[in-house]
This record gives C-alpha cells, structure tokens and sequence, in this order.
C-alpha cells in the first residue's frame, strides 16, 4: 500500500476542530482513532465505525474522543454524535422505549424510526437556549444513540443534511450485529 498524503491538523483529539487524518490510496482515509472515510463520489464519503456507517459530506469533519464520533461542519454551531454498544443480546423494543422514558416523561412525542437494519424511536426538543435531536435505535445486539444538538436560534439550517447522513445508516457487516 502506497501513503498518498498525510495531513496532521494536530496531535489528538481534544477539540472537535482537532482531528488528525491520514490520507491513504485509493482514496480510503483513516482519522488517528483507525475510523475509516472512503470516497463515495457526489461530494460524499463514507464513514465506518465498528457498528456503523454514514455517508458524510466531504466538508465535514469527524472527530472520535472515547466512544463517541462526532460529526459536524466547520462553519456551523451545529454536531450530530453517534455512541453504540454492543450487547449480550438482541436489543428489544422495550428496551429502547425505556431508555427514552425521560422524554416522555418531560412532555415530549417519540416517534418510530427506521434506517436500513436500524430501528428505534426519535424525539426532538428545546432545552434552554438549545435545540435537540435523539435516537435510540438498534439492529439486533447493537444499541446506537445518536443526538444532534445546534443553538435553539440555528434550528433548522442543517435538517437537510442531517437528515440525509441519518438516511444513509446502515451497518458496515451483518456479522457485527450478533
């Protein structure tokens, strides 16, 4: 395999502005917590993690800190993040309605959702001077919480786009979700 470029924008991860990327052949690119981006074409790449994928916009970025990516363009207020864990077993229905239990709680509508083998609820909501996405979803063993979180005053700007990355979830192998 030939390194093609390298780009180090800094040494970790500290700051969502700080990640490091390696730009390999063929134009697969790895950031420094071994997370793959491959080029997609239509001005998207395609980012892997263990449990899952996006296709993301080439302007934006991703940074990793822990267990969590998260997702977001350099000129906005706005970061979609994405956890996942993998269980013993098969995640239920149940399970995830209980995890959003405090948003019903608080007055909020969940919704059903669905992306490819990921299913789950969603609720969108205002806290303070902030505005809020969640989903709970699951495939099998695999529980995915995603947020997307912007200034109360920037709601709606980016839906487009996070809808369209939500829209293109999908696991990387079926032979991680069991």
């Amino acid at each position: 395999m030939v390194l093609s470029q390298v780009v180090c924008l800094n040494s970790g991860c500290s700051s969502r502005k700080s990640a490091v990327y390696l730009i390999l052949c063929n134009s697969a690119i790895w950031d420094r917590c071994g997370q793959q981006r491959l080029s997609t074409g239509n001005n998207l790449e395609k980012y892997r993690s263990e449990y899952w994928q996006v296709d993301l916009p080439v302007d934006w970025k991703v940074e990793v800190e822990d267990d969590v990516v998260s997702l977001f363009h350099p000129d906005s207020n706005g970061t979609l993040t994405f956890s996942a864990v993998r269980e013993q077993e098969d995640i239920s229905d149940e399970y995830i309605e209980e995890l959003a239990a405090e948003h019903l709680d608080a007055g909020a509508e969940l919704f059903d959702t669905e992306f490819d083998s990921f299913s789950g609820v969603t609720c969108c909501y205002d806290d303070d001077q902030e505005y809020w996405c969640e989903w709970y979803l699951c495939s099998g063993a695999i529980l995915l919480f995603i947020t997307y979180s912007c200034p109360l005053d920037d709601e709606g700007e980016e839906e487009d786009v996070v809808e369209s990355i939500l829209e293109s979830l999908t696991a990387p192998d079926s032979k991680n979700l069991h």
